[in-house]
């Protein structure tokens, strides 16, 4: 049993932390290294947790989408054929495979696992039971469950009949070409999709706390910034994925508003968090149609990052430095406040950039190699 979970924690645990080293890192800086009294801010975070069910909700989800990214780490190591050698793990009894993939997960786990045992401890020294019976009940449940389809998917990986899961089925659904992009994120990009997901919320859900008492706009524009930065990620894999994996597109009679189109609903959906966030928590401290901008400047930078990728001969390195270019730019514009005058203006410059480079757009060297 100590081989077995020797093998796991240099296959799973060490090479988890390793690859999520520099994430780790931003994240802690952002929770502990950017307040000047960390202790007393994650008091006050935790303790708006317990108390509103829209802030413990928003809390699971972000912790859901952690342990998701866990799982799907775990997962995807099972069914590499570099780890062909965990097929041996069928030769242990259920009960040591099981019992090994809870130490592995759990150590995968344990950063926010931590966290939720202080919201627990906090929930119970406030006197609300319901907020901590609910935390507790979310770490138990997703653990076994998670655990358990960790098992499993050792159980039907290394099998000639395997059965299709959800998102193996996925590919036998009809879908509506403008948003092929998100059933690619969905079906081949579950990770980065994830990911970035739990980031942006993360990064959002700290901004509101933080802005609770004080509410400071520069301080959400900061934020809001951030969050748009973390989807230039998914805006380079819609665009590989049109030009790489779906090249015979270019062969369809598609206009090119019609492709713009489909970049636009796609962004429009994977928004939809981020954006009833802002409507949410912008309750009371700015007016509804300064959200509704927001909302518009968020899809549009969007957008203009998608434009600039169909730039001749773009890189992976040049194309994140437009886009932190892009997103400082948009910092400093904020100072003069002209918000709507800059979301109208993006929504053209992106169209009319996306129209002129569109038919110009070759794959770079990188691109073709990844093809062949």
């Amino acid at each position: 049993m100590q081989a077995l979970l020797n093998i796991l924690k240099k296959a799973f645990v060490i090479e988890y932390y390793r690859r999520n080293l520099g994430f780790f890192l931003f994240v802690f800086y952002m929770l502990f290294g950017m307040e000047q009294k960390p202790i007393l801010f994650h008091r006050e975070l935790i303790e708006s947790i317990v108390r509103s069910k829209t802030e413990l909700l928003v809390t699971i989800v972000v912790f859901l989408l952690y342990h998701l990214k866990c799982l799907y780490f775990i997962t995807r190591r099972i069914k590499s054929s570099e780890y062909i050698f965990l097929a041996e793990m069928q030769s242990y009894s259920m009960f040591q495979q099981i019992a090994g993939f809870a130490f592995a997960y759990v150590l995968l786990a344990i950063p926010f696992t931590i966290y939720s045992c202080f919201i627990i401890a906090m929930g119970i020294k406030l006197k609300y039971i319901l907020s901590a019976m609910i935390v507790l009940l979310f770490l138990l449940i997703v653990h076994a469950i998670n655990i358990f389809v960790c098992y499993k998917t050792i159980q039907n990986s290394f099998t000639q009949k395997q059965k299709l899961s959800f998102l193996d089925k996925l590919p036998t659904v009809k879908k509506s070409m403008l948003l092929l992009p998100l059933w690619y994120s969905i079906n081949n990009g579950q990770m980065r999709l994830i990911t970035v997901k739990f980031f942006s919320l993360l990064l959002l859900s700290v901004m509101c706390v933080w802005n609770r008492n004080d509410y400071q706009f520069s301080d959400f524009l900061l934020f809001f910034q951030f969050s748009i930065a973390a989807h230039s990620a998914l805006t380079l894999d819609y665009v590989e994925f049109f030009e790489s994996k779906f090249f015979i597109r270019r062969n369809l009679p598609l206009p090119v508003w019609k492709i713009f189109l489909s970049y636009l609903l796609c962004y429009c959906i994977i928004a939809v968090p981020e954006i009833l966030s802002m409507f949410y928590f912008g309750i009371g401290q700015q007016p509804p149609t300064n959200t509704s901008i927001m909302a518009i400047i968020y899809v549009g930078e969007l957008l203009l990052f998608t434009a600039v990728l169909y730039e001749k001969g773009m890189t992976k390195e040049r194309y994140f430095a437009y886009a932190g270019a892009i997103v400082v730019l948009m910092l400093l514009l904020a100072a003069f406040k002209i918000f709507l005058f800059a979301a109208i203006a993006i929504l053209i410059i992106c169209f009319s950039l996306f129209q002129t480079q569109f038919y110009k757009y070759e794959p770079n060297a990188e691109d073709k190699n990844q093809e062949k």
